[in-house]
């Protein structure tokens, strides 16, 4: 996968790397989580990450855009602790996932008819339609 602003011309304000994750704030308002390379996310991490989220967007709800690097794949907890409407990120709004290989398009439709995630959540074979929905999606 490419970085996690799929457009140059929009800027950056704020990025942080946070345990495995690297977070971007775009001007646009979309806040960009990219798991880095070949690293499993677990939810042991996640307090950490929504607490550095919550920071980034001034505890405000936000969309995000979430991707991965190939190989990378969320545990079966980390799946479950995310789609969980008590333990799911509460700065998040919607939700686009960039999914770009077979095993992640499974586990996403997994994630999709099992854990039927509260917030507006879909899947993109691309970063631009992504963004796209996130902006017309509101």
């Amino acid at each position: 996968m490419v970085a996690a602003n799929v457009s140059s011309d929009v800027r950056i304000i704020v990025e942080r790397i946070v345990t495995k994750y690297k977070v971007s704030l775009r001007e646009d308002g979309i806040l960009c989580i990219h798991v880095l390379n070949n690293r499993q996310w677990v939810p042991e991490d996640f307090k950490l990450l929504f607490q550095a989220i919550g920071e980034m967007v001034e505890f405000k709800r936000v969309p995000v855009l979430l991707s991965c690097e190939k190989f990378t794949f969320p545990s079966a907890e980390a799946s479950a602790y995310w789609g969980n409407e008590e333990t799911a990120c509460p700065y998040v709004s919607r939700e686009a996932q960039v999914l770009d290989s077979l095993p992640l398009k499974i586990l996403g439709n997994f994630y999709m008819n099992f854990r039927r995630p509260k917030r507006p959540t879909r899947y993109f074979d691309n970063k631009e339609d992504a963004i796209n929905w996130l902006h017309n999606s509101k």
